[in-house]
């Protein structure tokens, strides 16, 4: 969805926090790296990010995210008062309770792909348009593709097909839980506001 917020990952497990992080600074270096070839941004923002409650019933579960926020990156999110959290962004239900990271970035996805691929293709990406339909393994190692457009040869592959990687994991004897969730975004304009 375009958010950049390590620090307030609330899933409780630190590796996959450690993993965000460190996602997270690879991003930022890569985002450097696609200006340097002049491929142009990735819509990249500091903008910060707003996390409250709105219920009794999410209390508890913002003070749980709240306490591993300041102990994984003490010092960079902090509380805010209600108030506060309505005059950063005035379209909020009442807040009862509010943390802010100041560090947070949104990123935009369109933008982002271009220039990576932009940046990629300057360093000799070859780009196919079709569809991978199974993988060449030999030895339980992949060793490339068969596609809608015919073969393709590898040094290495990497799945990186979100929710639809699991499609492969069967053909490399691996179970790979992971399926497509409905969300939602919206992007609004306040006339005279600024949020």
């Amino acid at each position: 969805a375009g958010i950049l917020s390590p620090e307030t990952f609330l899933d409780p497990d630190d590796a996959w926090a450690e993993l965000a992080r460190s996602a997270g600074e690879h991003h930022r270096r890569l985002t450097e790296r696609v200006a340097e070839d002049g491929a142009g941004g990735t819509g990249i923002e500091v903008c910060g990010l707003i996390r409250i409650s709105t219920s009794e019933a999410e209390d508890e579960f913002l003070a749980a995210g709240a306490e591993l926020a300041h102990r994984r990156t003490p010092g960079v999110v902090t509380g805010i008062d209600p108030e506060e959290a309505v005059r950063a962004f005035p379209p909020l239900a009442p807040v009862r309770s509010a943390m802010f990271n100041p560090m947070a970035a949104r990123i935009d996805g369109r933008r982002a792909t271009e220039a990576v691929s932009q940046a990629a293709r300057a360093r000799g990406l070859r780009s196919i348009d079709g569809e991978v339909t199974s993988l060449d393994l030999e030895n339980d190692r992949a060793l490339g593709a068969q596609t809608t457009d015919g073969p393709v040869a590898a040094g290495a592959v990497a799945i990186a097909g979100g929710a639809w990687s699991s499609r492969f994991a069967g053909q490399l004897g691996q179970d790979l839980p992971v399926s497509p969730m409905k969300g939602q975004i919206i992007h609004m304009r306040l006339a005279g506001t600024e949020t």
